[in-house]
């Protein structure tokens, strides 16, 4: 997996201004359980950005071998704004907090997409 950008891509689930409850077929506690930060010390999987890895296709997993495959920005600022590293070997996070273009804690998260859940 590529090292993620410094600045997540606009349609991104964890920037502040993404679009209420637009999380494809996952609910909001899928997604942001899948982020990772489950209590102190608890280290983190690097997921995929949604651009590169095309999740209609039922072998999606196939496709995080590619090398076109970048782990999420958004993710990797969130899991520095909450002080949480990947696991070991996994891909680093961008290393730069931003509180105000990528959400703080996972009340925020939820707050924002289970408002707008178009389930």
């Amino acid at each position: 997996m590529i090292k993620p950008t410094k600045k997540p891509c606009n349609e991104c689930p964890m920037r502040r201004v993404s679009a209420p409850g637009w999380l494809g077929a996952a609910e909001p506690e899928e997604i942001i359980d899948a982020m990772g930060g489950h209590g102190f010390g608890t280290p983190c999987n690097a997921m995929p950005c949604h651009l590169t890895v095309d999740y209609d296709d039922p072998n999606w997993r196939e496709q995080l071998e590619g090398s076109k495959v970048r782990q999420c920005s958004g993710q990797a600022i969130y899991l520095a704004n909450i002080c949480k590293m990947p696991r070991p070997g996994e891909t680093a996070v961008v290393g730069t907090e931003n509180h105000k273009l990528v959400f703080g804690n996972r009340a925020e998260f939820l707050a924002r997409h289970n408002r707008g859940s178009k389930r």
